[in-house]
């Protein structure tokens, strides 16, 4: 339908060596080398979508591919800073797309040099760019897992078969059960078969939420092919200041996830103002499942394995007084979400996800949501800490004379045509910085011209960071 644009978990690849470089201008040799690895490893990179554009499309699986077609080498500015560097490559990445699905799998590898402390280029900036058919964000972090581990673990890359798998993961559905009860799938069922005019009547909607009045949510789904964009917006907040927020947040039994759920809406009525009509924020949090398929899927799996977590939030006080105490009404919306996901994540019984068995017309359901009215303020997908160190160097490390490490991690979603207003999308590398992207599709915001809605986005993600900054500085 063209709706689709690109996904991206992107990584800051250092040599561990103080004299260590790695050379943009051997970018092609350094990057087929550990490719060769991530597809041995990843059957789905070897596969291409068979009638994409039908009611039922399927996965075929390539025997050969030809690698230097999915490495894309590029120039950063370097007049700007780093992180807007990584901020202006990552929005254009965002908004391209893969052609000819059928015959090369929709993913790249994007490399960019950046500079280290004393101004050469040491380091380099690897974007695994992707369609979300061939994975959710953790299958992007478990590609550069691989990616890690096929360019310093020689004896891994021997252990790996020479030929791609000729099998692709399970779906969820095939791995388990997605049940649902009768009162939890009826409501859209009916939704998607009554008479619209009938169904709104009798409160039954064609989606896993119900609608609201007063829910900040833009204007209704929208696509026009010729001008669909997505804006970006990135935000690093530094390993000390994250751990003195988590410590926080243990402490008074709460996620982070949780917290930020609260301090994006408390962000959102700040620059929204007060003449906005909105009183409410829906949000959507993505779920990972994997845990729950009794071992048959982990974290180095690539596959789509999220379902979400809904709830409305009420439009807060811009300004908490002391809101950092643990007396702070925040902290307990904070711990109520909190507990709700713990409580999402924990069963594949009536999973929102699960309702997409019982939808026969994919495609025309899909066409049929444009026009209508968004039901999602904003979504947060939270990849949470990603450990790039593999268990066997950390194990033999003199068996790699100059190894390589990770030490930022990036993870941004496109605009989605039928998606949430906004996306907040995080991941933390163990031993770093948090990086949260906050994408948008240009337009759907309602609030001006598209400088007008990124400097509204810009203004949200300043006032989360503040937040972020108090609470690593509040007592506990």
């Amino acid at each position: 339908m063209g709706h689709q644009r690109t996904l991206i978990a992107g990584a800051v690849y250092k040599p561990q060596t103080a004299n260590g470089v790695l050379d943009l201008s051997r970018g092609h040799e350094f990057a087929t080398k550990a490719l060769k690895h991530c597809i041995k490893k990843n059957p789905i990179l070897s596969a291409v979508i068979v009638n994409g554009s039908a009611e039922r499309p399927s996965f075929g699986l390539l025997e050969t591919l030809e690698l230097s077609r999915h490495i894309d080498i590029r120039d950063l500015d370097n007049d700007l800073p780093e992180d807007k560097r990584i901020e202006q490559i990552l929005t254009t990445v965002s908004n391209e797309q893969f052609l000819s699905v059928d015959r090369r799998p929709p993913w790249k590898v994007v490399l960019s040099s950046l500079p280290g402390q004393d101004g050469s280029a040491t380091r380099l900036l690897v974007l695994f760019a992707y369609y979300h058919s061939h994975g959710d964000g953790k299958s992007g972090l478990a590609f550069h897992r691989s990616f890690l581990e096929g360019l310093q673990d020689e004896a891994a890359r021997k252990q790996t078969s020479d030929m791609p798998s000729s099998r692709l993961q399970p779906s969820m559905e095939e791995a388990g059960k997605l049940s649902l009860s009768w009162s939890y799938l009826l409501a859209p069922l009916l939704g998607v078969y009554l008479p619209s005019f009938l169904a709104r009547a009798l409160g039954f909607r064609a989606s896993a939420t119900l609608p609201e009045e007063g829910v900040w949510c833009g204007k209704d789904f929208c696509f026009d092919p010729t001008n669909f964009r997505t804006g970006l917006a990135m935000v690093t907040i530094d390993h000390d200041i994250m751990q003195d927020a988590l410590k926080r947040c243990r402490s008074r039994q709460t996620s982070f996830t949780g917290l930020l759920n609260q301090l994006i809406a408390r962000a959102l009525h700040a620059e929204l103002g007060p003449e906005h009509a909105s009183k409410l924020f829906a949000t959507q949090i993505v779920v990972d499942l994997r845990r729950l398929f009794q071992g048959k899927f982990n974290d180095d799996t690539m596959m789509n394995c999220v379902s979400a977590y809904y709830e409305t939030i009420a439009s807060p006080p811009a300004v908490y007084e002391k809101w950092t105490t643990p007396t702070s009404a925040i902290w307990a919306a904070a711990h109520n979400t909190t507990a709700g996901l713990v409580k999402c994540a924990s069963t594949l019984h009536n999973q929102p996800i699960g309702l997409l068995q019982y939808l026969r017309n994919f495609r025309s359901w899909t066409l049929g949501q444009i026009g209508k009215q968004r039901e999602a303020s904003y979504e947060i997908s939270n990849l949470v800490v990603f450990d790039p160190v593999l268990s066997s160097f950390a194990e033999k490390p003199r068996e790699f004379p100059d190894p390589v490490r990770i030490e930022k991690t990036v993870f941004a979603q496109p605009a989605a045509a039928v998606g949430p207003l906004l996306n907040f999308n995080l991941v933390t590398t163990k031993g770093g910085p948090l990086v949260m992207t906050t994408t948008w599709q240009h337009g759907v915001l309602d609030l001006g011209g598209v400088e007008q809605e990124a400097d509204f986005v810009r203004g949200v993600c300043s006032r989360i960071e503040e937040d972020i900054c108090e609470l690593s500085m509040a007592s506990v």
